[in-house]
């Protein structure tokens, strides 16, 4: 899996890292939530095309698309392993939209499985305030939620595809990576193989 993104658990100036916080609540800059191990299960909801939806199910089970095949551009960030057959945790709707990735007739289709890799946490306007903490959740259950401080979202790297979680799912700061690329831009003293790593010299 890729290795270009760097840990803030491993930034000891606490005031770098509240930088980096403050450009990620402000949508400056992404940030990932990173799934090991035998990884996370959850749901995906993703938007499929028409064309893509006539075998869209075999696709999916066969490993021949966008979140597990090898020539995937995806391939080195994430994965998301579905659970089998397929059929039996699938649920499919139609709709109609235009924004930047879909223009007109989609499919959604949603799913049980594993996500693996690194996948973008992105902020609700409430996860600033919960000291650091965040629980994990999705556009609906955030509508339906009392209380929603801390929440925040997890996406692929399409803005219209994102993760389901059932029950509560919390993280903190130290969960959270950086791509080292937009460190090393905004602190280009940055050296990810040093010892330290206060990370100083911000740019201006």
């Amino acid at each position: 899996m890729n290795s270009n993104f760097f840990s803030l658990s491993k930034i000891t100036d606490q005031h770098i890292v509240q930088k980096i916080l403050d450009a990620w609540f402000s949508k400056r800059i992404q940030l990932f939530l990173y799934f090991g191990g035998n990884g996370k299960k959850c749901r995906l909801s993703r938007c499929i095309s028409p064309s893509l939806h006539i075998g869209g199910e075999q696709l999916i089970s066969n490993g021949d698309e966008f979140y597990l095949s090898e020539d995937s551009k995806a391939h080195s960030i994430l994965k998301f392993i579905p659970d089998l057959p397929l059929k039996s945790y699938l649920k499919i709707t139609k709709g109609f939209k235009i924004s930047r990735s879909i223009q007109g007739e989609y499919f959604n289709y949603e799913y049980a499985g594993t996500a693996l890799g690194y996948w973008v946490v992105v902020p609700t306007k409430l996860a600033a305030f919960n000291n650091g903490n965040y629980i994990l959740t999705d556009k609906e259950s955030f509508s339906l939620k009392a209380d929603s401080s801390g929440a925040v979202y997890v996406y692929s790297v399409y803005d219209e595809d994102y993760l389901i979680f059932d029950g509560d799912n919390g993280i903190n700061n130290d969960d959270l990576y950086i791509d080292v690329n937009v460190l090393k831009s905004v602190f280009p003293s940055f050296n990810p193989d040093d010892k330290f790593n206060g990370v100083t010299d911000e740019k201006k």
